[in-house]
């Protein structure tokens, strides 16, 4: 398989990941996300599509469910499970709430459902007074810009979906970098970039809080100083 890496210039077009294995329709799958204007990026194998994950923007990623089950260690795309769209027959163990398509469904119809679902996911997230941009990838608190990189911007999209709830800080390793390791800080290093961001444009809140012992949660209250 050849993977379609995305173009700079492609700005704001949705990028979607697909990795599926031997599906015999993956090139008119391909061809039809084209033309709905969203750009493909192909998989061969699900650690190939952990890689791409920490190297290209991605909006949505449709996975085989064989690929899943030879996948190894779960924790690697269990941490993805929201983001997912599975082609069944799904692992046991996956999550109750993935979205799995299980049957027949061709690359029209697959290629309609990841648009509909793009055009409910591509918009705004608010958590608060924070604002985040899927289409432009800006962040801002109380219209005032945050300067952060992809990385942080991902992080912040985690924890903005998770609507309040504590993420991991392993949940938040896979989806960041697609690995994670005991005593790992990188998580942590990002925090603080972002933190030192808000209270550089006047945001002196906690509304990035750690969650002792269990992760990270987006406070929904706004204060300003």
């Amino acid at each position: 398989m050849t993977a379609f890496v995305s173009a700079p210039q492609s700005g704001g077009v949705p990028r979607v990941l697909l990795a599926l294995r031997d599906w015999p329709e993956l090139g008119d799958l391909v061809r039809s996300l084209l033309t709905l204007r969203m750009l493909p990026v192909v998989a061969v194998n699900l650690r190939h599509a952990m890689s791409l994950l920490n190297a290209v923007r991605l909006d949505m990623l449709v996975l085989d469910g064989g690929m899943l089950a030879a996948g190894g260690d779960p924790a690697a795309w269990r941490a993805l499970a929201d983001k997912v769209t599975v082609l069944g027959p799904a692992p046991s163990v996956l999550p109750a709430d993935a979205d799995v398509v299980d049957g027949e469904v061709s690359s029209v119809e697959l290629s309609l459902m990841v648009r509909d679902t793009l055009s409910a996911a591509h918009g705004v997230l608010r958590r608060g007074a924070l604002e985040i941009d899927l289409r432009t990838r800006e962040v801002r608190w109380m219209c005032r810009r945050l300067d952060i990189s992809a990385i942080q911007l991902r992080l912040l999209i985690v924890l903005a979906e998770a609507d309040g709830a504590v993420v991991s800080k392993d949940a938040l390793a896979w989806r960041l970098f697609g690995n994670c390791s005991t005593n790992d800080e990188r998580v942590e290093t990002h925090v603080r970039r972002i933190r030192r961001q808000l209270v550089a444009i006047g945001c002196t809140s906690r509304i990035l809080a750690n969650v002792r012992g269990e992760g990270y949660r987006l406070m929904a209250a706004d204060f300003s100083g």
